[in-house]
């Protein structure tokens, strides 16, 4: 019995343990201003992704001293960035702001590789924190599963501090990329966008089956280590 007992924990230890069950991705708190950070990627795209543009981190920010940040070398923008300060952006403290070119061809990304084959549980959090309250932001959902690009519905922030949330569940395999796109929808200067982007990964339902039927069989031989004990004791 004590083999069993201790077998039944090993496996439920071990699923406790287990990224599957308790690996949480967070763009905002991996974020260092370097592309990979957390499995997060961000860029620029034409929209279709498939000639999109890493980041590098040369030059200047345009939220200027205090932030971080990782922008299109040509221009300075598209950018992702954290911190600092603009006279006509409220950044906030919790969140990496997203701000796209001046041409559809110079849209911003944020993006997550999955690291291995798995079912995620995502939420994007978008919110308008830029002056641009006539054009507004175009944002887009997209899946790159090995090169087939699927996209959702293109949406638009059109006032300021306007807000959307994306959320699902999928199951990607290793390399697998989904994230958003933002664009300028025709005027990029006043387009700042603040970002919240965390990923969860899903226990599978074998997953379950087995620490539940591990935590089951703790659980009986607890129960009977606790009645012989009675039967000990009294006897």
């Amino acid at each position: 019995m004590k083999n069993v007992l201790r077998n039944a924990l090993l496996v439920a230890a071990s699923f406790a343990a287990s990224p599957a069950l308790a690996t949480d991705f967070s763009a905002v708190t991996s974020f260092t201003g370097m592309n990979g950070y957390g499995n997060f990627y961000y860029g620029s795209t034409d929209g279709s992704i498939a000639g999109s543009t890493l980041f590098d981190t040369t030059g200047g920010c345009v939220f200027g001293p205090g932030s971080t940040c990782m922008h299109s070398a040509t221009a300075n923008l598209p950018q992702a960035s954290t911190g600092g300060s603009y006279p006509t952006v409220s950044i906030p403290g919790d969140a990496i702001v997203l701000h796209p070119g001046n041409s559809s061809s110079l849209s911003v990304f944020s993006a997550f590789v999955a690291p291995v084959a798995q079912t995620y549980q995502y939420t994007i959090d978008l919110k308008s924190v830029g002056i641009d309250t006539t054009n507004g932001i175009g944002y887009t959902f997209f899946v790159d599963d090995k090169g087939a690009l699927t996209f959702g519905n293109r949406a638009t922030l059109t006032t300021y501090g306007a807000a959307t949330t994306i959320t699902g569940t999928g199951a990607f395999a290793q390399g697998d990329v989904f994230g958003v796109i933002i664009d300028d929808n025709g005027v990029y200067y006043g387009d700042s966008t603040a970002l919240k982007f965390d990923v969860s990964a899903v226990p599978e339902p074998e997953t379950w089956a087995m620490m539940l039927l591990g935590f089951g069989m703790v659980g009986f031989g607890l129960r009977r280590r606790s009645k012989q004990a009675v039967r000990v004791s009294f006897g």
